[in-house]
């Protein structure tokens, strides 16, 4: 079996229910890409992948679910 580079971070792909979960977390809070992009200091294209595939890093992953309100797990 191959040794991950880092066993800690998880595959950059996500199943399409966990997408449609960080959106609707997004949405329900009534934040755009770009208005949480504000918040959060990063641009609207890194969270839109973030929001597309998951895999966000460890702080940025607790200012997302901070702002939205949800388990910081779900952008892990």
């Amino acid at each position: 079996m191959p040794v991950s580079a880092n066993p800690t971070r998880r595959a950059a792909t996500s199943c399409p229910s966990r997408k449609m979960a960080r959106r609707a977390a997004r949405e329900s809070a009534n934040y755009t890409l770009e208005k949480l992009a504000r918040r959060v200091g990063k641009s609207p294209r890194y969270l839109a992948q973030i929001e597309s595939r998951g895999g966000a890093p460890e702080h940025l992953a607790q200012a997302l679910s901070a702002n939205l309100q949800c388990k910081k797990e779900l952008f892990l």
